[in-house]
Order: C-alpha cells, then sequence, then structure tokens
C-alpha cells in the first residue's frame, strides 16, 4: 500500500513539473536569484511554494536518508542551497524542474554526490 501511495505521488509530481506554466517558472527563478544574488524580485507566493516544496521533500523522503542539511538547517537555508544548485544547472529544462533537482541533492544523501556546488 505504502508503495502504490509513493508511485501516485511520484506520478503527480512529474506531471505538475511538466505542466508548470512559464509565468511561474520564471517567477521560481527570479526568486532564486533574489536569493541568492539580490537581484531577482522577492515574491511571497513563490517563496511559500518553494517552502512547501521543501517540506514536502523532507517528508517523503526516509530519514536514513535525508542530509545533514535536511536534518539540521532552517527552511529558508535549504531553499538558498537548493537554489544555487538551480541557478548552477545548466540543462534546457525548465526551472521548477531544476530547483526540484537541485532539492534532492540538497536533502537526500541517494542524489547529493551531484552537487554542481563546491
Amino acid at each position: 500500500m505504502k508503495k502504490i501511495f509513493f508511485i501516485l505521488l511520484f506520478m503527480l509530481c512529474t506531471v505538475s513539473s511538466a505542466t508548470t506554466p512559464t509565468k511561474y517558472d520564471a517567477m521560481i527563478e527570479s526568486q532564486c536569484h533574489y536569493i541568492v544574488n539580490g537581484t531577482g524580485v522577492d515574491n511571497d507566493f513563490t517563496h511559500v511554494y518553494m517552502a512547501g516544496l521543501v517540506t514536502k521533500r523532507v517528508y517523503t523522503t526516509d530519514f536514513k536518508y535525508l542530509t545533514k542539511i535536511a536534518k539540521t538547517s532552517t527552511r529558508q537555508n535549504t531553499i538558498k542551497i537548493a537554489c544555487e544548485e538551480a541557478l548552477l544547472n545548466t540543462s534546457n529544462l525548465k526551472f521548477d524542474v531544476k530547483f526540484k533537482n537541485g532539492l534532492s541533492i540538497t536533502l537526500d544523501t541517494r542524489y547529493a554526490k551531484h552537487s554542481k556546488r563546491k
């Protein structure tokens, strides 16, 4: 039953990532630039969305796979690190997907080895 739940959750996340409107994608990228460099636009809606993604990712990851950052850091610091990962990602994916990938790298030990941060 637990596997079915996580498969459905994965499918839902995949579909929502693929259908993120360009407007929201640009808002997330601008928010990341604001958090990391101070050059973007601060948007409360986008910040709450990003904080929700962090909370969801920590909740759905098995505790034994959580990184030290996930266990001890604040949500704001976690968002900043995930934004740094997303901004360093040079692929042609939507920025929403890059941010979620950055979250995976930041919060899950199985993906941490793919970090582009030094």
